[in-house]
């Protein structure tokens, strides 16, 4: 293994970061062996998207299906977003892109709609946007997936 380690270093550089033990740490999941499981969880990269979001989050949301998600007002009656918030917007969508296709399917759909929006965000997207990061849906339990 170490040969190996020190070949892959020598093409890489020496910038390679090498984990050994049952825990590791593989694009933002956790990646744990242990009784011949592997248990990977991506709880410290959603607590990162829900941190790095600029509006502190308060109250709670069952789903993060929201009513109107689909809904686009005409384009005189949208409030657009300013830059920082539109760049936000931007930043969050795509790590909610990377947390559905890594262990939340079930929000695919609205996240691939959003997707749609970044170009030129209004307020009804960055509202629709919170409810993927409002409490309960994103405690812990729910991305714990073990194989």
């Amino acid at each position: 293994v170490i040969r190996h380690i020190n070949w892959f270093k020598s093409i890489h550089g020496t910038n390679v970061r090498v984990s050994r033990g049952t825990t590791h740490d593989y694009l933002g999941m956790m990646l744990s062996y242990s009784n011949r499981q592997v248990r990977i969880l991506m709880t410290d990269y959603v607590k990162k998207v829900i941190n790095g979001f600029m509006e502190d989050i308060r109250g709670s949301a069952s789903t993060p299906a929201v009513e109107h998600l689909f809904q686009i007002r005409a384009e005189e009656e949208r409030v657009k977003l300013d830059n920082q918030r539109a760049q936000c917007f931007h930043g969050t969508v795509a790590q909610l892109l990377f947390v559905t296709m890594q262990c939340r399917r079930d929000i695919q759909t609205a996240v691939v709609f959003l997707t749609t929006r970044v170009k030129d965000p209004d307020e009804d997207d960055w509202a629709a946007q919170t409810c993927f990061i409002i409490p309960p849906w994103n405690s812990v339990p729910v991305f714990d997936i073990g194989y």
